[in-house]
């Protein structure tokens, strides 16, 4: 219990202070402050007024060299759990280097717009191949990216088009029906199906 309460001896205030005084040198607030460097870490880690204030991830410069890190997250794909494990190191390093260091930010950015990239490629192969579960997928995901892009006035107007059916609401039933007629009025289309008159 006594250790606990050490840990808030200080406040964020002084710890901020110990940091521009020194130029954001952790080591150095440290002993200004007082705490441990495990302490220190925590709470700088936990508020990002400090960690903007910090220079220094472990000592005075970063352990790990930027090609290092952006090495594993090409080879991991961005995922920044794995990347830990390639590096040898926490998973709120990977973090940290993420956000301090531009040029790992973007090489991040990039792994994870090109894994987007390719499961919506994945996806559209499966709706090619007829697959029911990618057709509601699909559905759904233009259905969101309209709403984002267009907002709100133009999904209701998109809405009023569909006969004011809302997609997102249908069951999974409803769904696959709905895929069901859109087939047949494709192959009505393409002159497959001949229409049948009752």
């Amino acid at each position: 219990m006594q250790r606990q309460w050490a840990q808030y001896q200080f406040s964020n205030e002084d710890i901020a202070e110990a940091l521009k005084q020194t130029e954001g040198d952790l080591d150095a607030a440290t002993k200004i402050v007082g705490c441990s460097r495990t302490t220190m870490l925590r709470r700088v880690g936990r508020v990002p007024e400090l960690a903007e204030l910090c220079t220094t991830v472990v000592g005075t410069r970063f352990k790990y060299s930027t090609e290092v890190m952006i090495n594993a997250l090409r080879q991991t794909n961005g995922n920044i759990s794995q990347t830990a494990n390639v590096v040898g190191c926490a998973r709120l390093t990977v973090i940290t280097y993420i956000d301090r260091i531009p040029e790992i930010r973007e090489v991040y950015m990039e792994e994870t717009e090109r894994l987007k990239d390719l499961a919506v490629t994945r996806l559209y192969e499966a709706v090619d191949r007829g697959e029911p579960w990618a057709v509601r997928l699909a559905i759904l995901y233009h259905d969101s990216l309209f709403r984002l892009y267009a907002g709100e006035e133009a999904t209701k107007q998109a809405s009023a088009r569909n006969g004011g059916v809302d997609l997102e609401a249908l069951s999974d039933e409803q769904l696959d029906q709905l895929y069901a007629i859109s087939q047949r009025i494709e192959g009505y289309k393409e002159g497959v199906i001949e229409a049948q008159v009752d």
